[in-house]
């Protein structure tokens, strides 16, 4: 059931993948509006080998149908976490989503967007926040007799390890080809 809040997602997405996906359909499905807040340091390295542009890119074309109701924005770092949750109030000030947050995760107590947040929520007191966490537990795939967590990180090293098999039972097949020829580039 849709409520007026507003689903928001904070993650780096280098790269988005399947379970990416998931969250952000549950998202939609669930509220009025999904916010996808992409993390960005400023500078691409092996960990962040995508621009936000790039990220932004593929997530558009997997949910092209739903544009109406999905945002994504970037979100830059800050060496100090009460800053990057004061930027991020601001953000969202600025954007006028409404005093209704969902955030969805999928490790409530070791995510580091999470962490901040909770850390520092007396500065979240207008809003009405509440968490949704997603169950890490089955989201691997079976390759070769091995059962490989899903991951963004998995998806970098299949990557550069040219490990095709792992790519495509992690990637949408819309943007696999992009992505490989992305990285590609980069490397």
């Amino acid at each position: 059931m849709k409520n007026s809040s507003t689903g928001i997602i904070v993650w780096r997405m280098n790269p988005p993948h399947i379970w990416h996906w998931e969250l952000i359909r549950k998202s939609l499905k669930e509220n009025s509006i999904t916010l996808v807040c992409i993390g960005t340091k400023g500078v691409r390295d092996e960990k962040n080998p995508f621009s936000f542009d790039q990220i932004k890119k593929w997530i558009s074309s997997i949910f092209l149908n739903e544009s109406k109701k999905i945002s994504i924005v970037e979100l830059p770092d800050n060496p100090s976490d009460f800053q990057w949750t004061i930027n991020f109030q601001k953000q969202l000030e600025d954007m006028k989503i409404g005093k209704d947050i969902v955030f969805y995760w999928w490790d409530l107590k070791n995510d580091y967007a999470i962490t901040c947040i909770h850390e520092y929520m007396k500065e979240w007191e207008k809003y009405n926040i509440s968490f949704k966490e997603r169950d890490r537990k089955k989201t691997k795939v079976h390759i070769n007799g091995h059962d490989i967590d899903i991951s963004a990180t998995n998806v970098r090293l299949a990557l550069k390890e040219k490990n095709n098999d792992i790519v495509d039972k992690m990637v949408d097949k819309k943007i696999t080809q992009d992505l490989l020829l992305e990285y590609n580039k980069w490397v």
